[in-house]
């Protein structure tokens, strides 16, 4: 169970950390197995939802990959869908709100299949694999998607009309960022069709208080120039097949931008998902400041040039709290995958697979907020092959006048970091906080040392 302790008790919690971190192995540099069988739920191995979208209307689309069970075919599987209104509030001893068709890796559900499938409501979505044997694995990656009215939806395809209209997927944008600019102040979803678009994207409209805005690629392009139905949309929605890039066309950002897609727009309420994030030998792939942040499903590519770019990078200037959340994403010999600095509420990484990244996959310096509960959740990830540190959280010292608690958890992951630490933390001790840390069921295979916690005092 977790608990809650002064920074003055850390000592003891450390070392149950540190047993709690399994996982050894005489070559780091091959890839690890997945983490051994225990017997208790012996349910598939699976990664979670990849992402949650909408195409207007009370609609919902959810995707994930084939879950992983040498005791059954892959189209004997069936995948349980849990739903909620808020993030967490998951009863999973009740049943799923829906189940997938077998061998499924997408379902559409409406509001008539769930009363909490509501326009300019955000729904929050856990899905989980089960065999033919009835076993199902117990992950707890979330993804959330917001319904919208047709009115309040903006389609892009790569040969947008000349005289595009919200709401009419018979007059879709040309760009992403055309589209973003028609997206109303009250909030709005950006639905784009395959193919490639070689713009930069800057999201600044900080919209109407508890506004968001979604980019949702990963659609058939062809459907939304035929006109189709928001239905028909999401059961087109294939983004493994639909591949949706950004590559920015070879410009380079003007300040203050610095991201191929740049978010900074007050903390509103963002969700990207679905887009190949090509940036090449740009710095930053995706920005986020002052951001609440939602980015799932998305594929990052960088370049092969001298610089060592980012796919995210967060920041604070002064604004809002971070709020973070990475589920679902893939890549493969990337740079950093995520680098951050700034005051967060919360960071969380979810179902997400990098491979070979050359440098961290987390590689972040916090702030504890002020009086803030705030929350760093690392759940059911692959991180294999990692050349430094996989997470290296190195908290910032800064004074906290008004200590909240402070929630690490680090629970179903398998980490191989070749070099450096699968899991690092340094300094917490320093803010006077509160530290709840949970850690189990991982699998970790370091060059270094698995878990390395150090001035936890």
């Amino acid at each position: 169970p977790r608990q809650s302790l002064p920074a003055c008790a850390l000592a003891v919690l450390a070392l149950a950390v540190l047993d709690s971190c399994s996982g050894s192995s005489s070559d780091p540099a091959a890839p690890a197995p997945p983490p051994p069988d225990t017997g208790s739920n012996s349910g598939p191995e699976f990664l979670g939802a990849r992402s949650a979208v909408t195409a207007g209307g009370e609609r919902i689309a959810l995707t994930w990959e084939a879950a992983r069970d040498d005791a059954d075919p892959a189209e004997a599987r069936v995948y349980d869908v849990y739903l909620s209104s808020t993030a967490g509030g998951f009863d999973f001893l009740s049943a799923p709100a829906a189940t997938s068709a077998p061998g499924a890796t997408v379902i559409t559900l409406s509001s008539a299949d769930s009363s909490l499938i509501a326009s300019g409501t955000t729904v929050h979505a856990v899905v989980r694999a089960r065999d033919a044997m009835g076993a199902r694995d117990d992950n707890v990656v979330e993804v959330a998607a917001q319904p919208m009215p047709t009115g309040a939806i903006a389609y892009v395809t790569p040969t947008g009309s000349g005289a595009p209209a919200i709401g009419d997927p018979g007059r879709p944008f040309a760009t992403i960022q055309a589209a973003v600019a028609a997206v109303p102040s009250s909030g709005g979803v950006v639905v784009v069709g395959a193919g490639t678009y070689g713009e930069l994207i800057a999201l600044t409209d900080a919209g109407s208080a508890g506004s968001t805005i979604a980019i949702h690629g990963g659609f058939d392009a062809a459907a939304i120039t035929g006109s189709a139905s928001p239905q028909a949309l999401l059961d087109a929605y294939r983004p493994e097949q639909n591949v949706t890039r950004v590559d920015g066309g070879g410009l380079v950002p003007s300040a203050p931008q610095i991201g191929l897609i740049d978010v900074r727009n007050g903390g509103r309420v963002t969700m990207i998902s679905g887009l190949v994030v090509d940036q090449d030998d740009l710095e930053t792939g995706i920005a986020l400041v002052d951001a609440r942040a939602c980015v799932q499903a998305c594929e990052f590519v960088v370049g092969a040039g001298g610089v060592a770019p980012v796919s995210v990078r967060a920041s604070t200037a002064g604004g809002d709290d971070l709020e973070v959340d990475l589920s679902g994403n893939r890549g493969t010999r990337l740079q950093t995958v995520f680098a951050g600095d700034g005051s967060f509420a919360r960071l969380t990484l979810c179902g997400n697979r990098f491979t070979a990244t050359v440098q961290s996959v987390v590689d972040a310096e916090p702030t504890i907020p002020d009086g803030v509960d705030a929350v760093y959740r690392f759940d059911s990830n692959e991180f294999r092959n990692v050349q430094g540190h996989a997470v290296d959280l190195d908290f910032a010292v800064e004074t906290v006048s008004g200590p909240g608690t402070t929630s690490i958890e680090v629970c179903g992951n398998t980490v191989t970091a070749v070099d450096g630490n699968a899991f690092r933390m340094t300094d917490f001790g320093e803010h006077g906080s509160w530290l709840s840390f949970l850690s189990r069921d991982n699998f970790f295979a370091a060059g270094s040392n698995d878990c390395y916690l150090q001035r936890l005092l």
